[in-house]
């Protein structure tokens, strides 16, 4: 097998789960295809995480065939979309129960809900976001350059550049708005601040950190906003950028004369930037919905969040049915921790034979 490995920061297993669960229970992608095969090694402060390539491979093929038609792509859109709101919903009101009111066997139940309504968007998000990342830019970069006839290879470069800037508004821009507009009216009401607390609380949550802005940071910040002197422009810039990037783009389409296909193209792209921000969304709510149910299970028993996020979800739930932790198993993960998985198949290695599997299947990194 040919592994591509990606490098980042570390993501404790607890907090991998719904990810590798997902390819775990699910045997069938939505693209009617296998999922790829998941690498998962944990060593220290760095994770590896990788996708069989030529998995991905045969993914991006049978996912650009069903992108070639605009009516298969919106009734995929519409289920992706689905799954997404299903994902939402149940971490919303699972981050909204009192834990502590619940039984045991409640909250196992609850356990098993999430885990049931949230993996299938985490199941289809994740490796295909990551194939567009790998694969759809070269692909639109090639179908615009080679609409653009002669250019420069610089000519060439920036108009693909121009035409392909963001004509959504992040999740980052739409906070950044929000700030702004309660500054500029000097609004610092807490009517306001929740308001922007309830859409917000979410953005500062990643795999590394599980702590959400509290709600006196939003009032911090718009006070912090209003005391700037370019405020005005400040707002002017966030709020109108979409439309500035619509505008370069019509040019570029009029200016070269590119066609109905290219607008296409591009129109694909622009719903996949959409959905690299509902992933995050999905991810860091989902994750956040499940670390709750871990804090109370270690209220519950007495013991150390920091210990119990080195356990998978079914060893955090065999707590709630009696089971004990392994703290030796613990100190062994906190080593390195290895996990291979697809459909029906979940190996996990910890310690030195986790250790062996990432000098032996990752390659060194060139300087």
């Amino acid at each position: 097998m040919s592994w591509l490995f990606y490098k980042r920061g570390t993501i404790l297993p607890y907090l991998a789960d719904v990810p590798l669960s997902g390819i775990n229970k699910h045997r069938v992608h939505p693209l009617g295809i296998q999922h790829p095969r998941t690498f998962y090694i944990n060593e220290g402060e760095k994770l590896y995480w990788a996708w069989e390539e030529n998995d991905l491979k045969k993914m991006w093929k049978r996912l650009l065939a069903l992108l070639s038609s605009p009516r298969a792509t919106k009734a995929y859109f519409k289920r992706l979309d689905h799954d997404i709101a299903a994902a939402l919903h149940s971490s919303a009101q699972a981050r909204r129960r009192n834990l502590r009111k619940l039984s045991d066997q409640d909250l196992i139940a609850l356990f098993e809900r999430l885990e049931k309504e949230v993996t299938p968007a985490h199941f289809t998000m994740n490796s295909e976001i990551d194939i567009i990342d790998l694969y759809l830019e070269k692909y639109l970069r090639s179908k615009i350059r080679a609409a653009l006839g002669r250019l420069s290879a610089e000519e060439g470069e920036e108009a693909y550049l121009s035409l392909t800037k963001p004509v959504c508004r992040t999740y980052v821009n739409k906070q950044e708005v929000a700030i702004l507009q309660a500054a500029y009216r000097h609004d610092f009401s807490d009517l306001t601040v929740q308001k922007i607390y309830s859409d917000f609380w979410w953005t500062n949550l990643g795999w590394e950190n599980m702590e959400p802005h509290p709600l006196d940071y939003f009032r911090r910040l718009v006070k912090k906003q209003a005391g700037k002197r370019n405020l005005t422009q400040a707002l002017r810039q966030a709020q109108h950028f979409v439309a500035a990037n619509r505008r370069i783009r019509q040019e570029y389409l009029r200016k070269y004369g590119l066609g109905d296909d290219i607008k296409y193209w591009l129109w694909v792209c622009d719903q996949y930037i959409f959905y690299h921000d509902r992933r995050k969304e999905v991810q860091v709510k989902t994750t956040y919905a499940f670390y709750l149910l871990l804090l109370e299970v270690a209220r519950r028993f007495g013991y150390r969040p920091d210990d119990l996020v080195w356990l998978w979800h079914k060893e955090v739930k065999g707590i709630l049915r009696g089971e004990g932790i392994d703290k030796q198993e613990i100190a062994r993960r906190q080593k390195g921790i290895a996990a291979l998985v697809y459909f029906k198949k979940f190996s996990v290695w910890s310690g030195k034979k986790a250790i062996a599997l990432r000098h032996q299947h990752v390659r060194p990194e060139k300087k």
